[in-house]
């Protein structure tokens, strides 16, 4: 299947499917059966690596929080609500940049911040866009988040897998995010170079 939509199906959705070759697909659906291997198997479904974003997204949410209680006119809602939009597609790229080929699990929608709303924010299509990302730069058809996807939405069974946990633990910074936007983002680099033309010039 198409990559990204393999992302968000085993992800979002619960589903198990792969990354399968050009005709597989097809293979599969007349035989009616599909190989016991890779995502299929729940042994293979487990975390792999902890991409721990707890700081970073209580810090993002607080300055939602305090953004909208400045503005409680609405007027700048818009404005915060698409700031946030890019946070996704954001995220989802240096996630798949961090876990390494993992499969990783996400903790920090899950944090103190959900009182305040991460839950109930996050919508499909911040989904979409993340899986998206995820997808370009990471080769797990699978990526885990805490109080998000389906089988990562138990805190207790999230709590014992940590517990138990004994690999690589990545924290994922603001800097790393700024770093992942700025290379995104090829605005940025592109009026500075025009910006830097102009001064030499000059």
């Amino acid at each position: 299947g198409e990559s990204n939509a393999v992302v968000f199906s085993n992800s979002i959705l619960g589903a198990r499917t792969e990354k399968y070759a050009d005709y597989m697909d097809i293979c599969c659906a007349i035989v009616g059966k599909v190989p016991a291997a890779g995502m299929h198997l729940e042994e293979n479904r487990k975390p792999q690596i902890v991409l721990d974003g707890t700081q970073l997204l209580k810090d993002i949410w607080d300055i939602v929080i305090s953004e909208r209680k400045k503005n409680e006119d609405d007027d700048r809602d818009d404005e915060i609500e698409f700031d946030l939009e890019l946070l996704f597609p954001a995220l989802g790229h240096l996630c798949g940049t961090l876990s390494d080929g993992k499969v990783p699990i996400l903790l920090g929608f899950d944090g103190p911040s959900s009182i305040s709303g991460w839950p109930s924010f996050v919508n499909q299509d911040h989904l979409k866009a993340f899986c998206a990302a995820f997808g370009t730069t990471g080769t797990s058809p699978l990526i885990h988040i805490a109080g998000i996807t389906p089988e990562a939405l138990d805190a207790n069974a999230v709590d014992e897998f940590l517990e138990s946990y004994n690999g690589q633990r990545i924290a994922v910074t603001s800097d790393d995010l700024l770093e992942t936007f700025r290379a995104l983002n090829t605005t940025i680099s592109t009026t500075t170079d025009k910006k830097s033309k102009e001064k030499i010039d000059l």
